[in-house]
């Protein structure tokens, strides 16, 4: 699976499906889960291309509540998770 880092923080796919994705998340020199996110990736024109062509992207963090979540427990993003995939 993919991850991609942060700051000081791995951010490992645990779960996928379309385009809602799980992350769990390490801190880089300790390994200690520090919690999980859960993003549904949205739909970003590319810059500078007059065509209107788009890809997707994770959310930005002013999207945050609306099309991504942050949860300390892998419970609570399992949930999240299910919850997206039934809407």
């Amino acid at each position: 699976m993919k991850s991609f880092k942060k700051d000081s923080t791995i951010h490992k796919l645990i779960k996928i499906d379309g385009v809602i994705e799980m992350y769990e998340l390490r801190y880089e020199e300790s390994g200690v889960v520090v919690g999980y996110s859960v993003m549904r990736r949205v739909k970003k024109a590319i810059p500078f291309d007059t065509t209107g062509a788009t890809y997707m992207a994770l959310p930005s963090s002013s999207l945050w509540g609306i099309h991504g979540w942050s949860y300390m427990t892998l419970g609570g993003a399992l949930k999240r998770f299910n919850i997206l995939l039934g809407s």
